[in-house]
C-alpha cells in the first residue's frame, strides 16, 4: 500500500467530510481513487448519501445546508 492510499476504515471515518466537501484536495483525490477500486465503499457512500437525503426530506438534518 502506498502512503497516499486510503483504506476502507478511513472512508467510513471521512465520509461525511467528503459529502460536505470539507476534505483537502489531496485527501479528496485519494478518497475518490479508493472509491474507484472498492465496490463496498462505493455502496457505503451511496447508502450514507441516501440516508442523509431522507433525513433532509423529513426535516431531521441538523447540519448546515
Amino acid at each position: 500500500m502506498r502512503d497516499d492510499e486510503i483504506r476502507c476504515r478511513q472512508v467510513v471515518e471521512m465520509v461525511t467530510d467528503y459529502l460536505d466537501d470539507e476534505l483537502p484536495p489531496a485527501v479528496r483525490r485519494a478518497f475518490e481513487q479508493h472509491l474507484l477500486e472498492c465496490v463496498h465503499c462505493t455502496e457505503y457512500l451511496g447508502e450514507i448519501s441516501a440516508t442523509i437525503a431522507l433525513l433532509r426530506r423529513a426535516g431531521h438534518d441538523d447540519r448546515q445546508q
